[in-house]
């Protein structure tokens, strides 16, 4: 079964990353305050966005290594490598080429954040091997750094049947003992400074947003039945516990609070028969669509057109048009990369 408000909730959620990173650029750093006091946190709150990202994933690909691919190991991870890897791979070659049209330099106005996180180094042979290398190593991560991610996905991907038959037979022990590693990997993480290329405590701190996701999969008749008959005061009271834990910084001891509110939001917006009709139609389905590709892009987008318009045109003009272009180009992206990318991995994985 395909839920609609989920693909449209990824969307919603790529697209809060774009305003993320636009805002870095923006306020230089940490938003304002009249930003971060107020309900518009959450249109910069872009790591609780990844931790949906999270959930979204293990709730899908649950439902798919259950149902369609009928808990096979090579269908599904044929598939996942083809829905993941090769878009990844357009998508850091257009930042080198990118790059090399631009020929980025460096802006102090705009702060460490803008200077030193991309388009440090030239995109050499090696540089980008690095980065399609997908490792933690926040130097081998500059063609777009978004990809500290991605890593993640594609690690817990490989392990993710294991996950879901762990769910399977006892969910509620998976999620608990996967919040539990989730917590002391950030825990043990933050107490040091790693120099692994592929940091063992790194990927494990989001173990439970893909284990939550699976078990909301496994009940989600249940979930969806007796949050949509839930009165609207109750539905109202969980939006707002799980919009405001969504936004609380994430450290050791409060991320739990930004796992389990990202694991109630993709509850929520498939079995709140209002929110659900909302995201099913219109531009936020084509947002869902788009977000992988719209995630993978923007942030090359926007260092270009700040690198070539800097100096020029305000930066208040600068990134709301290169916000469009990002979607522009994330819907090329989706048509010429991502879709025929999907397709092909669907065929591969037919073959005997």
């Amino acid at each position: 079964m395909r839920y609609k408000s989920l693909d449209s909730l990824r969307g919603v959620a790529a697209l809060i990353v774009v305003f993320h990173h636009c805002g870095l650029m923006l306020f230089v750093g940490d938003s304002p305050r009249w930003i971060e006091d107020s309900p518009l946190r959450l249109l910069v709150a872009g790591q609780g966005s990844v931790f949906v990202f999270f959930a979204l994933s293990g709730f899908v690909l649950f439902l798919t290594f259950r149902s369609t691919d009928r808990f096979r190991y090579a269908p599904f991870i044929v598939k996942r490598f083809m829905r993941l890897y090769p878009p990844f791979v357009a998508a850091i070659l257009f930042s080198a080429l990118l790059y090399a049209l631009v020929q980025p330099r460096v802006i102090p106005e705009l702060g460490a954040w803008f200077n030193d996180s991309s388009w440090q180094v030239p995109p050499t042979l090696g540089v980008i091997a690095g980065n399609l290398a997908l490792t933690d190593d926040n130097d081998l991560q500059g063609l777009d750094n978004v990809m500290w991610s991605l890593g993640h996905e594609v690690r817990i991907s490989a392990i993710f049947p294991l996950i879901a038959f762990c769910v399977w037979k006892n969910w509620y022990l998976t999620a608990t003992v996967s919040l539990v590693a989730s917590v002391a990997s950030a825990h043990f993480d933050r107490g040091q400074i790693s120099e692994w290329v592929y940091d063992p405590l790194r990927t494990p701190q989001y173990l439970f947003l893909f284990a939550g996701g699976a078990a909301l999969a496994l009940h989600a008749q249940t979930v969806r039945r007796r949050l949509g008959s839930a009165p609207l005061w109750a539905r109202i009271a969980l939006w707002v516990l799980a919009l405001g834990c969504i936004t609380v910084p994430v450290t050791p001891r409060l991320g739990v609070f930004a796992n389990v509110a990202a694991v109630a939001l993709v509850a929520l917006c498939f079995a709140d028969p209002k929110v659900e009709a909302v995201l099913s139609h219109g531009i936020a389905t084509w947002l869902g669509r788009i977000s992988y590709s719209l995630y993978l892009v923007h942030l090359p987008v926007l260092l270009a057109a700040v690198h070539l318009f800097w100096g020029k045109v305000p930066l208040q003009i600068i990134l709301p048009f290169a916000v469009l272009l990002s979607l522009l180009t994330a819907d090329l992206g989706y048509r010429l990369v991502e879709k025929p990318s999907m397709d092909l991995g669907r065929r591969l994985a037919t073959v005997k």
